[in-house]
């Protein structure tokens, strides 16, 4: 499995607001699709997020102001890093406002 890496800073949010939104985006993202063999745990002392499946398995920390995640990516899940980056720092734009001086 290849290693995966990602930080976005979310200047002056902090971590259990980001936390917060993120738990939420997933819940509303599992009620709406039927993910096969996917593990999500919470663990809201350390404001982190493990996720594991055949393809997939890493962890997403929420820091005062960054999101961090952290992980492997299977041979068939590789190629897809450029395109999980670039969802990665849309949901993160879309949802914190980021750009448009509401955080800034």
């Amino acid at each position: 499995m290849r290693k995966y890496a990602k930080e976005v800073a979310i200047p002056g949010v902090s971590a259990q607001d980001i936390y917060r939104k993120i738990t939420r985006g997933i819940d509303s993202m599992l009620g709406r699709m039927s993910i096969r063999n996917l593990d999500v745990t919470r663990n809201d002392d350390l404001r982190s997020i493990d996720i594991k499946s055949s393809h997939v398995s890493g962890t997403l920390i929420c820091d005062e102001g960054i999101i961090s995640v952290k992980g492997k990516l299977s041979l068939i899940a590789g190629p897809f890093r450029l395109k999980m980056d670039n969802a990665i720092e849309n949901w993160v734009s879309r949802n914190f406002a980021i750009g448009d001086g509401k955080n800034e």
